[in-house]
């Protein structure tokens, strides 16, 4: 499952959404997400071999940058976080599993541009089969 997959199925569920990124953003706008892969625990050997395997993770990172108000970034952060928070999807005909890593958004300060950006890092788990 490729970034641009999970980014697809993510920015239809984003209320006032102008651009999604993946691996880069662009600073200067605001109401904008960038998906970044994100290194997970490595899987175990299934026995057998890896046709037996019956899952696989994948570790992301999802950048927002929203607005020039903290408040208001935060919130949409959070909104976020909730799509993926104790809940599963089928995302390109996998049913997936999401581990949030932190316990909330982090807040890593405003950019250069004054926008304020929040990051959540999480784990996928991805039924094969």
């Amino acid at each position: 499952m490729t970034l641009k997959v999970i980014r697809d199925w993510l920015k239809p569920q984003i209320a006032g959404l102008n651009t999604a990124f993946i691996g880069r953003t662009d600073p200067t706008k605001e109401k904008v997400i960038c998906i970044y892969p994100l290194s997970t625990s490595t899987d175990l050997p299934a026995i057998g071999g890896n046709d037996n395997k019956s899952y696989r993770t994948k570790g992301i990172r999802i950048l927002i940058g929203w607005s020039k108000n903290c408040d208001t970034s935060e919130q949409v952060a959070q909104n976020i976080y909730d799509i993926f928070n104790g809940q599963s999807a089928t995302i390109d005909g996998k049913d997936v599993f999401f581990k949030m890593k932190t316990d909330e958004p982090v807040g890593v300060g405003a950019n250069d541009h004054d926008i304020y950006e929040f990051v959540i890092n999480l784990e996928m788990t991805i039924k094969e089969g």
